[in-house]
């Protein structure tokens, strides 16, 4: 009888012990912290506690951190003892990988033993920069293949934790989710970076903007503009026809007197509407960036970015208005790949609005010609007119001389 009871007893046992999960982790904990050494990183302590069976006697673990991998390495028991480990980078995902050594067993029972490791290591991050903060996602928290007991994750310093089942204890945000997730930590960053850019990137483009739209104006009165007509006292047909009285008409103005070539009312009209949407135009870029800014987020530095968004946008207006395209324009974009998928988003979205500008403007200015702008014979251009008559010194090769009174 004792030998049968002792033939089952040792079944039962063998049979617990085979159903039993090979390994576990009973307890995981992550806490992040500003790094000492770096202001785009951050100092780790990853505690792992592996609850294995006797039988599997588990001596090393693993654990993948992300792609940005890791220096300070450091690996010991919770009683300071070191321990081995190796980092290493998989090459087809880029994940960098830590295998190390596991304590002794810090506590057993009839079935399992438990042992620990306490990792430690410094990690630079891929910050998404907004107005005034910062946030960074740590996707490699949530990697596992074990089960995972108990999770708890932790943030001191400036970095603020944010997720399900957070409070505060102390200067420490601690998060408890149900199982092993994403870190999303966020810290506050004044808006110093940002106003410099925009104050910098603001009177760059004003500068560039006025002088494209006075070279643009100078240019446009050479080719539109007209001579005002003279005064009506400088031809004194009253004196000229006084009976009994000879009176020689006054001299004809010198090129020094003659006045300054004047846009015509409609050429002005469509002149003041281009330098509004040059302006719009110069302005879209810098709008598209500050969206982007408050509502995704970028991985560029605000300054940097609202400075390249202003510059980008007055060169695509200078693009418009200069007869040198093909230099300024392979800039801006070659500028904008300097940045990345944003600063390539935004030279597409400005290219899609100046496309759309070009077709409306084109379209615009040819239903409101009228309808005896292009004829030899036109009011501000005809032989007969007073401004461009044949015998008077308006069109003498100033203003009206050339292409603007050739027949």
């Amino acid at each position: 009888m004792r030998r049968v009871l002792a033939a089952f007893v040792f079944v039962w046992v063998t049979l617990v012990a085979s159903i039993a999960p090979a390994a576990e982790i009973e307890r995981y904990r992550v806490d992040v912290r500003e790094s000492e050494h770096r202001d785009d990183a951050i100092d780790v302590r990853m505690e792992l506690v592996y609850r294995a069976s006797v039988n599997e006697n588990k001596r090393d673990g693993f654990k993948y951190i992300g792609r940005q991998g890791a220096s300070n390495v450091r690996v010991t028991a919770p009683d300071g003892t070191p321990l081995r480990f190796q980092l290493s980078r998989e090459g087809r995902s880029g994940e960098w990988r830590l295998d190390f050594d596991l304590s002794s067993p810090i506590s057993t029972d009839a079935y399992h033993e438990t042992r620990a490791a306490i990792i430690t290591f410094t990690q630079p991050v891929s910050e998404q920069h907004r107005w005034a903060s910062e946030r960074v996602e740590l996707r490699w928290p949530a990697q596992f293949r074990l089960p995972v007991l108990q999770t708890e994750y932790r943030s001191s310093g400036s970095w603020v934790l944010s997720g399900d089942n957070c409070s505060s204890e102390g200067e420490a945000t601690v998060c408890r989710p149900s199982s092993p997730s994403t870190m999303r930590l966020e810290r506050e960053r004044g808006p110093t970076h940002a106003l410099v850019g925009v104050s910098l990137g603001l009177l760059t483009a004003v500068a560039l903007l006025l002088r494209a739209l006075r070279s643009r104006f100078a240019a446009h009165l050479s080719t539109k503009g007209v001579l005002p007509p003279a005064p009506a006292h400088s031809y004194s047909v009253a004196a000229l026809l006084e009976p009994g009285v000879f009176r020689a008409p006054p001299p004809l103005p010198t090129p020094a007197e003659l006045p300054e070539p004047v846009l015509p009312e409609s050429e002005r009209r469509a002149w003041e509407s281009q330098v509004r949407t040059t302006v719009l135009i110069a302005f879209i870029a810098p709008m598209i960036a500050a969206f982007a800014l408050s509502t995704f987020g970028s991985e560029i530095d605000p300054g940097v970015l609202l400075f390249v968004a202003f510059v980008a946008g007055a060169l695509s207006s200078l693009w418009l208005n200069s007869d040198a395209k093909p230099r300024v324009w392979p800039s801006v974009v070659v500028s904008a790949a300097l940045l990345g998928p944003i600063g390539l988003g935004l030279v597409g979205a400005v290219g899609s609005i100046i496309g759309g500008g070009l077709v409306l403007a084109i379209g615009k200015s040819i239903a409101d010609a009228p309808a005896g702008s292009f004829n030899s014979g036109g009011s501000s251009c005809s032989s007969g007119s007073s401004s461009c008559g044949g015998g008077g010194g308006g069109c003498g090769g100033g203003g009206c001389g050339g292409g603007g009174c050739g027949g």
